[in-house]
């Protein structure tokens, strides 16, 4: 997070993808005082945050991040989210867009950022 010369975070809480297997499910408010300060880093260097469906069809069966997660974002002040299937293969792509958007309205999270040239642009979500 120090070097910051990227975008946005993806699969923030990966951990859960295999982890549950061992830990069982991934709770997020046992690292709190750990995610938070992350958060908050990536604020101050306008780092956005990625709303990825690819886990839905993994056992964790949910986007990264984890709902919890995104609800701290948006009460700590994050203003750019992005938005991925990341579909390894053609017929993949766009699969649970409107679960991560209908996800993000739940959290409080209004807008979308695409980047060109590593600058935002804010999309409203409706």
């Amino acid at each position: 997070m120090e070097w910051g010369n990227f975008d946005a975070v993806a699969h923030f809480d990966v951990i859960k993808k295999f982890g549950y297997m061992f830990f069982g499910s991934f709770r997020p408010e046992k690292y709190e005082d750990i995610i938070k300060p992350i958060l908050q880093k990536m604020i101050k260097k306008g780092i956005g945050l990625e709303l990825n469906t690819q886990a839905i069809e993994k056992r964790c069966n949910e986007i990264f991040p984890h709902s919890t997660i995104l609800e701290w974002a948006v009460e700590l002040g994050m203003q750019h989210f992005t938005v991925s299937s990341d579909s390894h293969r053609p017929e993949k792509a766009g699969n649970y867009i409107s679960l991560a958007l209908e996800t993000a309205k739940k959290v409080g999270i209004t807008h979308i950022s695409t980047y060109n040239k590593r600058k935002p642009t804010l999309h409203k979500i409706i």
